[in-house]
């Protein structure tokens, strides 16, 4: 299955995406809900304009503390309730200030965010890159959750060993597929 994840990012005034064009081609898309405890703006207009594909939602996180991370999870969690999510809900954490913290403190805060959606009903998946997974987080020690993965490649090769050595249930493959109109957006793959 082909699909792109969006954000107001991609859809702002010099560069809107084309819904017309990737309710044609993408089987889903992942739209991003929450920016730490911010809403996305443009959440809602791309969610009415796309939820008839299968439809998940992310939150890029900036929690550094247990409590932040809750904190967040519970917010994303209200915010997505009444919205369909066939397409998973996800925790982005790539922010500079988690860069900061140890493999411990890293792997504790992102185990707090999922375990806490996962008590309000909400199971989420992690989004990841092969270097954060083998040098920031404790895997050892993580929560069980599913994987988005990114791996920016054009090789279905490549695509495929890091499927199946992370277990990643969706492949980031790019950050620029270019929709016929000229915007670019994230790429994604379930193989």
């Amino acid at each position: 299955m082909f699909g792109i994840d969006i954000s107001h990012w991609d859809n702002d005034s010099r560069k809107a995406v084309d819904y017309g064009e990737i309710l044609r081609s993408c089987d889903f898309v992942i739209i991003k809900a929450k920016d730490g405890k911010n809403t996305d703006p443009k959440l809602m207009t791309n969610y009415n304009a796309l939820q008839s594909l299968k439809t998940g939602f992310y939150c890029y996180s900036y929690a550094t503390t247990i409590e932040e991370a809750k904190a967040e999870a519970r917010a994303f969690c209200e915010l997505v309730k009444p919205m369909k999510r066939d397409a998973g809900l996800w925790l982005d954490v790539e922010d500079k200030r988690q860069k900061a913290l140890s493999k411990r403190q890293l792997t504790a805060v992102v185990n707090a965010w999922i375990l806490e959606a996962t008590r309000l009903g909400y199971p989420v998946g992690l989004y990841s890159n092969p270097s954060w997974l083998e040098n920031r987080y404790d895997l050892e020690s993580m929560a069980a959750c599913k994987l988005w993965l990114a791996v920016y490649t054009d090789s279905i090769e490549k695509l495929l060993k890091y499927r199946d050595k992370y277990n990643a249930t969706v492949l980031q493959f790019t950050n620029s597929y270019k929709l016929p109109n000229g915007a670019k957006v994230d790429a994604d793959l379930v193989i």
